[in-house]
C-alpha cells in the first residue's frame, strides 16, 4: 500500500507588503518545484536538502496544514485537500514550533489535554511508556515554559508517538536531543519498521543515514 504519494507538488509563496524605500516587500518564493515522491506503508524515509529546501513545506503538505498550488496529493489513500478530514488523526507532525503546547501549563497538563481532544482521546495511561521511555518523568510537573529546548523535543515526540497513528511526519526530530534521547528515538524508528510510515527532514544526514530505511533528496 502506498502511504504518501506525490506527483508534480508545486508551492509558492507570494510576495508580501508594498514597495516602499524604507520596507521592500518579500520576495516570492518557490518552495517547491514539480517535486515527486512515492513512499509506501511501513518504509521510515529520510529527507535531506539544503536550509530553505523545502522540506518543511514538503511535510506541512502531507499532513494538510498547507495547500500545494499544483501537482497532485494523496495521503493514506486520500486525495488532499479533498479527502482532509478522513486523514485526520491519522497523521501526526512534529515540527520545530515550540507554540503548539500551551506554555503555561505544566508537561502533564499540555499531555492530558492534547490527547483527549483527538478524534479517538488516548488514555493517560498510554502515554505512560513513552513517558518513561524518554525520561520526561522528572519534569512532568514543570511549567512548559521552563523547559530546555531538549527537554522540549522529548514532550512533542511523546505526545506524538502516543498517538499511536499510521503516518508521523518528524521536521528536525534529532534537534536539541540528548544521547539518551537520540538513542530512544532511532530505537523507536526501528521498531516501526514494516509497522508505521515515517518521513523525517534533517539537514543532518548522518542521523538520517542510520534510522531510515532510505532517504531522498531535495534540491
Amino acid at each position: 500500500m502506498t502511504a504518501v504519494l506525490l506527483d508534480s507538488v508545486t508551492k509558492i509563496f507570494p510576495r508580501r507588503g508594498a514597495w516602499n524605500l524604507l520596507n521592500p516587500p518579500s520576495p516570492q518564493v518557490d518552495a517547491l518545484k514539480g517535486v515527486s515522491l512515492r513512499v509506501e506503508a511501513g518504509e521510515i524515509v529520510g529527507l535531506k536538502g539544503r536550509n530553505g529546501a523545502g522540506k518543511t513545506t514538503l511535510l506541512k503538505i502531507v499532513a494538510g496544514a498547507l495547500y500545494a498550488d499544483g501537482g497532485t496529493v494523496e495521503v493514506l489513500g486520500h486525495p488532499l485537500p479533498r479527502g482532509e478530514e478522513k486523514i485526520k488523526g491519522r497523521v501526526v507532525y512534529v515540527g520545530p514550533e515550540e507554540r503548539s503546547f500551551y506554555f503555561r501549563l505544566t508537561v502533564r497538563q499540555n499531555l492530558k489535554f492534547f490527547l483527549s481532544i483527538l478524534p479517538n482521546p488516548v488514555k493517560e495511561d498510554s502515554a505512560k511508556q513513552w513517558e518513561e521511555m524518554f525520561g520526561i518523568g522528572p519534569f512532568l510537573h514543570r511549567r512548559f515554559d521552563s523547559l530546555s529546548t531538549g527537554e522540549r523535543q522529548k514532550v512533542a515526540l511523546v505526545r506524538a508517538f502516543a498517538m499511536d497513528a499510521p503516518l508521523y511526519l518528524l521536521d528536525e526530530p534529532f534537534r536539541s536531543l540528548d544521547d539518551i534521547g537520540l538513542t530512544c528515538l532511532r530505537e523507536i524508528l526501528k521498531k516501526f519498521q514494516g509497522q508505521k510510515t515515517v518521513i523525517i527532514a534533517s539537514p543532518q544526514e548522518h542521523a538520517l543515514l542510520s534510522a531510515c530505511t532510505r532517504t531522498e533528496t531535495l534540491a
